[in-house]
C-alpha cells in the first residue's frame, strides 16, 4: 500500500481527539503533506514543550498566533510553503535555533524583526523571490549558517538594505552560500570582506553578474584556515587557493581559466569537481606527479569543451582514487593512464 498523504481534515481530527494530547509533543511534522492547508490554532495551544515544527513542503498559508507561545522552540521549518508572512510574535523566541523559510514564494517581506533572535544559528532564505533583505541579519551574532541565494532580478535599491559589509560582525558564520548580484558586491569580495570569518568550513559563492567579470578573490581569505568545503562559480581562481591547506572538497565551476593552480599540492583534497571550462586545453603535468593528491578519492571531470589530453599518471600518483569521471570533454584525444593503479 502506498503511503497515504495527510489532509486538513485528518489535523483537524487529531486536533480534537484527545487521544492526540500535544501536552508532551517535543517535534510534530507534517512535511510533505501538500494536502494541509491549515494548522489549527488547538493543535499547538497545549504544545507547550514543543522542539520541533515541520511544515516544509505543505499547503499553509499563515501560522496560528498561538506559535508564539511555543517558548521551547528550536526548530521552524517552513520551507516550500505558501506562507505571505512570518509572524512576529516569533521574535520574543529565545530558543529559536533553526530557521527555514527557503523557496516561499507567497511571502510579502523578510521579518524586519529577524535581529532579535539573537540566539539563532542557522538561517535559510533562499529564493524567496524579490523581497529585500533585513538588516536585521548583521545582529544575528551566533548565527553559524546562512543560506541567502537571492533573486538575481532585483536592483541595487531593492537589495541595498543587506549588503556583504554586514558579514563582518558575524563571525561565528561556519557555512554561507552568497550569490553576488552587483558590481559592488564583486568590488566587496576583491577586497577581502569575507576575511573576518575566520572560523568558516564550507563556502560557496557564485557570481551572477555578468559571466565576463570575473573578479579575483582576496588572499586574505586565507586566515579561513579551517575551511573544508569550497564552491566556486564564474569566478577567477588564484594560485593563492593552494594555501587552503586543511581543505578536502573543491568545486570550481564556470571558471574559465586557461591553466588551473598546482591544486596537487594540497594535501587534504578529497574530492574534486571541475566543470565548465572553454579555454582549459590541458590540465596541469603535476596532477600527475608521484605522490601528488594523496588523499584524493573522488575527480569529476565535465563539460571541457577546449580540454585535449590529461596529464600522463605516474606509479604512485593519486594513489587513493576510487572514482574518475570525464564527461563532455569532445575534443580529449590523449588520455595516457595506466588503470591498473587506479579503482575506476
Amino acid at each position: 500500500m502506498g503511503k497515504r498523504s495527510i489532509g486538513d481534515n485528518d489535523v483537524d481530527l487529531m486536533a480534537r481527539n484527545r487521544a492526540y494530547s500535544t501536552s508532551c509533543l517535543r517535534t510534530l511534522s507534517f512535511s510533505a503533506n501538500s494536502g494541509i492547508e491549515n494548522i489549527p490554532a488547538i493543535l499547538l495551544d497545549g504544545a507547550r514543550v514543543l522542539h520541533v515544527l515541520d511544515l516544509s513542503r505543505t499547503g499553509i498559508s499563515s501560522l496560528p498566533a498561538c506559535v508564539g507561545n511555543l517558548k521551547l522552540l528550536r526548530v521552524l521549518n517552513l520551507s516550500k510553503t505558501n506562507i505571505t508572512e512570518v509572524p512576529e510574535c516569533l521574535k520574543s523566541n529565545k530558543s529559536l535555533r533553526f530557521l527555514d523559510i527557503s523557496n516561499c514564494r507567497s511571502l510579502q517581506q523578510f521579518p524586519q524583526w529577524i535581529g532579535e533572535l539573537n540566539c539563532l544559528e542557522h538561517l535559510d532564505i533562499c529564493r524567496c523571490s524579490k523581497k529585500s533583505m533585513p538588516k536585521g541579519i548583521s545582529k544575528l551574532v551566533s548565527l553559524q549558517v546562512l543560506k541567502l541565494v537571492e533573486d538575481n532580478t532585483l536592483s541595487v535599491e531593492e537589495n541595498e538594505s543587506f549588503k556583504l559589509e554586514h558579514f563582518v560582525n558575524l563571525v561565528n558564520l561556519r557555512e554561507v552560500w552568497i550569490n553576488l548580484d552587483h558590481e559592488v558586491e564583486l568590488k566587496s569580495i576583491e577586497n577581502g570582506i569575507l576575511a573576518t570569518l575566520v572560523k568558516m568550513r564550507l563556502l560557496t559563492i557564485v557570481n551572477y553578474v555578468d559571466d565576463n567579470l570575473s573578479p579575483p578573490l582576496s588572499e586574505k581569505m586565507l586566515a579561513m584556515k579551517d575551511l573544508e568545503f569550497l564552491s566556486l562559480r564564474r569566478l577567477e581562481v588564484p594560485d593563492w587557493i593552494c594555501g587552503f591547506s586543511n581543505l578536502m572538497h573543491l568545486e570550481l565551476f564556470d571558471c574559465h581559466c586557461a591553466e588551473y593552480p598546482a591544486l596537487e599540492m594540497m594535501p587534504n583534497l578529497i574530492k574534486i569537481h571541475l566543470d565548465g571550462n572553454r579555454n582549459c586545453k590541458a590540465l596541469p603535468k603535476g596532477f600527475g606527479k608521484s605522490g601528488r593528491f594523496p588523499q584524493l578519492r573522488y575527480f569529476i571531470i565535465d563539460c571541457f569543451s577546449e580540454l585535449e589530453e590529461l596529464p600522463e599518471l605516474e606509479d604512485g600518483a593519486m594513489p587513493h582514487l576510487e572514482i574518475l569521471r570525464v564527461e563532455r570533454c569532445c575534443k580529449l584525444t590523449k588520455f595516457q593512464v595506466n588503470l591498473s593503479f587506479w579503482k575506476v
